[in-house]
C-alpha cells in the first residue's frame, strides 16, 4: 500500500504542475524542452531525465501491484459478474435485479446494456477494461444497499464512464471497497453532488485519497474539505 500510496501523490503533483504548464486540464507529458525543464523543476528535479526516471519507477509499482491484483480475478470474481458480462434485459436477469431491491428492473437492464454497448466502453484499452469491468458488479451490489438504489446505480454508472480513461481512479475504486462505498453513498444522497463530481473529477481527488480511505468515516471533516476545495476551484461560485 505504501508505494501505490506515494505513486498516487506523485502522480496528483505531477498532474497538478503539468495543468499548471499547460495552463489546462491535461494528462500527457510535454514534448518541448523547455516545458519539460520547467515541468522538472516545478517537481523538484535537477532535469527532466530525473523526472522521467522516477516516474518509470512509479508506473512499474503500480503496475506491479495492479498484476497482483487483477490475477485473482478469476479466483475473486463476484457472484453479480453475469448481470453486466451478460448485460440484457431479459427475464431472468430483470428477476434478479428485482430480487436486489431495484424498482425499474427493465429500465436498470437497460441502461447496463448501453453502457456496455457504448462507443466509450467498446473502446476502451485492454487494461483500463479490466479494471472497469470488474467494478460494476460491485457497483450494482452496492447501490442495492441504498435507499433509492435505482438513482444511485445511474448517478455512479455516469461517473465511473466519465472516468472511464482515468486508470488510477479506476483502480482505487476497485482496490478499497469502503472507497467505491463512499462514492456510491455521496451519488445515492445528492443528485447535484453526483453530477457535479461527473462535471469535475478532480475531487475524487479528496474522495479517493488513501489516507483518508484507511481512516474512519469523519463526514463533517469530509464536507469541509471538500468545500474548502470547491473554494479553490471555484471561488465565485454560489453554494
Amino acid at each position: 500500500v505504501g508505494e501505490l500510496v506515494a505513486a498516487y501523490r506523485f502522480l496528483r503533483r505531477l498532474e497538478h504542475r503539468l495543468q499548471y504548464v499547460e495552463d489546462a486540464q491535461t494528462h500527457t507529458l510535454p514534448r518541448d524542452a523547455a516545458d519539460q525543464a520547467l515541468v522538472a523543476a516545478a517537481m523538484g528535479f535537477a532535469d527532466y531525465g530525473a523526472l522521467a526516471a522516477e516516474l518509470d519507477d512509479h508506473r512499474a509499482a503500480v503496475s506491479r501491484h495492479f498484476d497482483a491484483v487483477f490475477a485473482q480475478r478469476g479466483r475473486g470474481e463476484h457472484e453479480l459478474s453475469a448481470l453486466w458480462s451478460g448485460a440484457a434485459d431479459d427475464q431472468a436477469t430483470c428477476e434478479r435485479l428485482r430480487a436486489l431491491g431495484y424498482r425499474e428492473a427493465q429500465a436498470v437492464a437497460r441502461r447496463l446494456a448501453a453502457v456496455r454497448g457504448a462507443a466509450r466502453y467498446q473502446q476502451m484499452p485492454a487494461n483500463i477494461r479490466s479494471r472497469f469491468d470488474p467494478l460494476i458488479p460491485r457497483v450494482i451490489d452496492e447501490a442495492a444497499r441504498r435507499p433509492n438504489p435505482d438513482e444511485t446505480l445511474a448517478r455512479t454508472l455516469d461517473l465511473l464512464e466519465a472516468i472511464s480513461r482515468r486508470g488510477a481512479y479506476l483502480a482505487l475504486l476497485q482496490q478499497y471497497p469502503q472507497a467505491l462505498a463512499r462514492v456510491c453513498e455521496l451519488a445515492g444522497a445528492s443528485s447535484w453532488a453526483a453530477g457535479y463530481l461527473t462535471r469535475h473529477p478532480v475531487l475524487l481527488d479528496e474522495l479517493l485519497d488513501p489516507r483518508l480511505i484507511e481512516a474512519a468515516h469523519d463526514w463533517p471533516a469530509l464536507r469541509a474539505e471538500l468545500s474548502a476545495t470547491l473554494d479553490a476551484i471555484e471561488p465565485d461560485m454560489e453554494r
